[in-house]
């Protein structure tokens, strides 16, 4: 039998991937808040765990019944994540306090209570980044966009640290998918346009403009075959990106100040 983890396990791309890990005969710790959407699987295949990734203790407690039932862990893939929408000057920093504990430090932490599990199953690590981990600056955006910027490091540093022990480490950097995250930046938006001060013409613009992005997000069953690999395949590549933005890569190359001057003619 092998045994994987899986973080953040209710979401969309998540269950996409609990669905390819069954068909590979694995047994599945499934790791969320919200366990009552992880009560469908079989138990003789899954152990759905609630667990908050911010929590320490959580995650003690989570590891403990992990190491109960087996000696090894062969994957762990940290999907755990959450988006904010707003402006750096009017967010609240406890915003980004919790958007760094969830994105980064969940997966931090996850991954070093996993470690000795892993060493003995020279297993492997997956941890999902986004597009916009390696994309410049958006409006409005800043705070989800930090986070995956300090996960791509995260991984690099992690992935260099443990691989004397045979251990990889995979990232993926997934587009936009029809997921509840996605389906969340809705209400972030109207969210931001309701409270702001400053900016809410520009918000209101920045919210069609995204829209317009999410439209084209992509069923997460199209996800299977970049996680598939990640997960089977001898050799992996370092990084998978599935389902990109070719406008978003585009503007991101430009040199600064001219993104400057697109959005700042954008938002007028």
């Amino acid at each position: 039998m092998r045994y994987a983890v899986i973080t953040g396990a209710s979401g969309g791309l998540a269950k996409v991937t609990i669905k390819e890990l069954f068909q590979r005969g694995y047994h599945v710790f499934a790791l969320d808040i919200h366990t009552d959407e992880l009560l469908g699987y079989p138990k003789s295949q899954c152990t759905a765990i609630e667990c908050d990734v911010t929590d320490e203790t959580a995650i003690q407690h989570a590891f403990a019944l992990i190491s109960s039932q087996c000696d090894a862990l062969d994957v762990v893939i940290n999907f755990a994540g959450t988006v904010a929408i707003g402006s750096v000057i009017e967010q609240p920093a406890k915003v980004f306090d919790q958007l760094l504990a969830v994105n980064l430090l969940g997966m931090y932490r996850v991954n070093q209570y996993a470690f000795p599990l892993v060493k003995k199953a020279i297993g492997r690590y997956i941890n999902i980044s986004s597009e916009y981990g390696t994309l410049s600056a958006v409006p409005f955006h800043a705070f989800y966009t930090s986070s995956k910027h300090a996960v791509e490091i995260y991984n690099d540093s992690l992935r260099r640290e443990v691989g004397c022990f045979g251990i990889k480490v995979i990232k993926i950097r997934p587009g936009s998918f029809r997921t509840r995250m996605a389906e969340g930046v809705h209400s972030q938006f109207e969210h931001a346009v309701k409270t702001t001060k400053y900016y809410r013409e520009i918000l209101l613009k920045m919210k069609n403009m995204m829209t317009k992005e999410l439209v084209r997000a992509k069923d997460p069953e199209r996800f299977a075959k970049t996680i598939r690999k990640a997960i089977t395949h001898k050799n992996p590549r370092l990084v998978y990106c599935v389902h990109q933005s070719w406008k978003m890569k585009c503007l991101s190359i430009l040199p600064g100040r001219l993104q400057d001057m697109i959005y700042g003619k954008y938002f007028g």
